[in-house]
């Protein structure tokens, strides 16, 4: 026999179900599912799913059930994505770096022309205003002895000395350091010498002038670490300093600057039992002349506290 069963579907959940008896065809139901009443038309047999006609089922047959399943999306294509088509799979490069590239080249052509002007403007710098250590620029200022001096010593230092009133002051317990135009003043308390310092507190030789003086060694040393410094450095020994500060040792050196000037002026060493002193006391080349009165006034200064 014929199977006589059939679907029906909920006109308001869409839920698909069979029904045996054909009488209910055209009846009022209740669907399972969601509890709606609706009238029961059949869907299709429940096999071959053949549709009810209208003499059958007292009316017109339902539409068929639409699927829930959402379409796939096509993937677009893009002509200029591949090279051969889209059958090599050979992708072309990217398009979106060639601005950036461009405006890499823009740049680097404006730091180019920059750099004549930056040549210029280093030209005049120091056309004007001279290489440090080279002795000056074209307009140079003529130096004048000052007339007052403040004194340069910190509450735990060891030393202390005089210096031109008014110029740049620096400087820590063991170091000091005035600056003004190409002149430039170092001192600095040091341990190297504090051997030497212990022996010049010994007893002397009674009846002789000593030639040589601990301070003597300690210049000498001082003098070798700076040649390490400046492979062309110079210098001439000065008479000794009459110095409150104990035993002295005077020269006069040169040497070349990285810039190709020449510096010049006075070396000094000071020892005594509390310290070791070394100071530096430099200019331009050209203008060591003129200044050299105002180191020579500045040197017997130097000394303790």
């Amino acid at each position: 026999m014929p199977k006589t069963s059939f679907a029906v579907q909920c006109p308001e959940c869409q839920t698909r179900f069979k029904m045996r008896d054909k009488k209910v065809i055209g009846r009022k139901k209740k669907c399972p599912q969601c509890s709606a009443h609706f009238v029961v038309r059949p869907e299709s047999t429940a096999d071959e799913f053949e549709s009810v006609g209208a003499s059958s089922s007292g009316g017109s047959s339902l539409p068929p059930r639409r699927s829930a399943r959402k379409p796939a999306k096509k993937r677009r294509v893009v002509r200029d994505e591949f090279e051969d088509g889209p059958a090599t799979g050979k992708k072309r490069r990217s398009k979106k770096r060639e601005p950036e590239k461009q405006e890499s080249k823009v740049l680097l052509y404006v730091l180019i022309g920059m750099i004549p002007l930056l040549l210029c403007g280093i030209g005049a710098l120091v056309y004007f205003v001279g290489i440090p250590g080279s002795g000056g620029g074209a307009i140079a200022e003529e130096f004048v002895m000052p007339e007052e001096y403040d004194t340069w010593g910190t509450r735990d230092s060891n030393f202390q000395f005089q210096y031109p009133k008014g110029w740049a002051a620096s400087g820590v317990k063991k170091r000091a350091s005035v600056e003004h135009g190409s002149i430039k003043i170092s001192a600095e308390d040091s341990l190297v010498g504090s051997l030497f310092a212990d022996i010049s507190r010994g007893p002397g030789v009674i009846g002789e002038k000593p030639e040589r003086f601990p301070v003597d060694d300690v210049h000498d040393l001082m003098g070798a670490k700076l040649v390490e410094k400046h492979p062309d450095w110079s210098e001439v020994d000065r008479d000794r300093l009459k110095n409150r500060g104990g035993n002295s040792h005077l020269s006069e050196y040169t040497y070349s600057t990285f810039f190709g000037g020449e510096r010049k002026g006075y070396r000094l060493t000071l020892l005594n039992a509390k310290y070791q002193l070394n100071v530096l006391l430099e200019c331009d080349a050209d203008e060591f002349e003129q200044v050299k009165p105002l180191f020579e006034e500045m040197m017997p200064t130097f000394g303790p506290k």
